[in-house]
């Protein structure tokens, strides 16, 4: 079997089937609109990060953007999180600079991601979608009380 290999843009892309939807905004659609998602922001808070909330909007786009990715990708091609990952950012290389930071953005959310996720593996999803499951690590906070 042949390996399906897609081409990205790094303009952000709304896909009304993968709920990647924005508000109208200057005639376009808003791709921050409806970010950060919940679970991006745990997983960012579960590793102990406090990134600006504009770069935590644009980190749930980009792993929105992975997502849908590896469900057009496809079983084979995103079973590995790791491949998968690897995948994307060769798909989303570009030459300007804003390509360039696009990129980069996406692999330090990536690399958040890859840390504070378990159990990827490929199944339904909550609507009964197919494609990559997980769920984002539980963290434990101690709190310590003085004296």
């Amino acid at each position: 079997m042949q390996e399906k290999r897609i081409k990205w843009t790094n303009r952000p892309h709304i896909d009304t089937k993968t709920r990647m939807t924005g508000e109208l905004r200057g005639g376009g659609l808003d791709p921050l609109a409806d970010n950060p998602k919940a679970w991006v922001r745990r997983m960012v808070e579960g590793r102990g990060l406090r990134p600006p909330e504009k770069t935590l909007k644009w980190w749930s786009v980009h792993l929105g953007r992975f997502l849908m990715f590896c469900r057009k990708a496809g079983r084979e091609s995103s079973q590995v999180l790791e491949v998968a990952v690897k995948e994307f950012l060769i798909s989303i290389d570009g030459e300007s600079d804003r390509e360039k930071f696009a990129k980069e953005q996406a692999r330090m959310a990536l690399d958040v991601f890859v840390a504070e996720v378990d159990h990827w593996r490929w199944g339904l999803d909550k609507f009964g979608h197919e494609g990559p499951v997980f769920r984002v690590k539980t963290s434990h906070v101690q709190e310590v009380k003085g004296d």
